[in-house]
């Protein structure tokens, strides 16, 4: 086993994938040790799986962001829709599939707050800035009553604004599927050559969270997350900024400014 694992790694075969191959392997000399084709299982116990290096999640740089914003900043409909969204991914972290499923009852415009149900069903309520409640507002009551389909009731705040489903179907003012938002982003990635896509965002968010003195207890509640590993993991990107205001705090440079 540990020859063949060295033989995938040498033929330059991902990590992953000769961390999936080592199982299947390890399955199949069971599955005939069972059947009585081996006496014993060769493989038993020798299935070693490569550990993995963690990639670090990647984010928008504030650049990007801007040249995002700038993009979207348009009077029309589907401009002022996209920008809504981009924004809130980007105050909130929410996942596309929270963000599809808001209604306009769940969004408390007094508190700049939305309730949000996330994996199991589980109830929990994000805030929003000033900027993204404007950019949220506006599309909300100018742009959004304008696709609303006639005689349709949907009070899902973000709504389809044309094209054709699958079955040839006018899909104006049906309310805007996971897969609708993740082709958004990725025609916006071909067109201004930034690689973003929803979670993303989400990456991008619970960054700037921490980075800005947030505490990982809070990001856990933000994201949803049901322990605090996953936010952890955002943890150590926020190292380097750590270390930048660690060198301008120096102990050692305060004392020479005394002296």
């Amino acid at each position: 086993m540990a020859a063949y694992r060295a033989h995938l790694v040498a033929k330059q075969y991902k990590l992953s994938s000769v961390r999936f191959q080592i199982p299947v392997l390890n399955a199949w000399s069971a599955y005939l040790t069972e059947e009585q084709v081996f006496r014993t299982d060769p493989l038993a116990r020798r299935g070693l799986l490569p550990k993995i290096p963690k990639a670090l999640p990647k984010f928008l740089t504030p650049e990007e962001r801007e040249r995002i914003i700038a993009h979207w900043s348009h009077p029309d409909a589907t401009s002022a829709r996209n920008l809504a969204i981009f924004c809130l991914l980007l105050d909130t972290g929410l996942r596309v599939s929270e963000l599809t499923s808001i209604t306009l009852s769940d969004v408390d415009w007094q508190r700049n707050e939305i309730k949000v149900w996330g994996k199991g069903s589980k109830e929990r309520r994000v805030g929003f800035g000033r900027r993204t409640a404007r950019y949220l507002r506006t599309y909300v009551d100018f742009h959004r009553r304008r696709v609303e389909a006639p005689g349709l009731s949907e009070d899902r705040v973000f709504l389809c604004h044309g094209g054709h489903s699958r079955d040839g179907q006018e899909t104006m003012g049906e309310p805007l599927s996971a897969h609708g938002v993740k082709l958004i982003f990725r025609r916006l990635s071909k067109k201004l050559g930034i690689k973003v896509h929803p979670h993303k965002l989400r990456h991008t968010f619970s960054t700037d969270f921490l980075n800005h003195g947030g505490s990982v207890a809070d990001l856990q509640r933000i994201l949803g997350h049901e322990t605090p590993q996953m936010s952890l993991y955002y943890a150590h990107i926020t190292n380097t900024e750590a270390v930048e205001r660690q060198k301008t705090n120096s102990v050692i440079d305060r004392q020479r400014r005394r002296s």
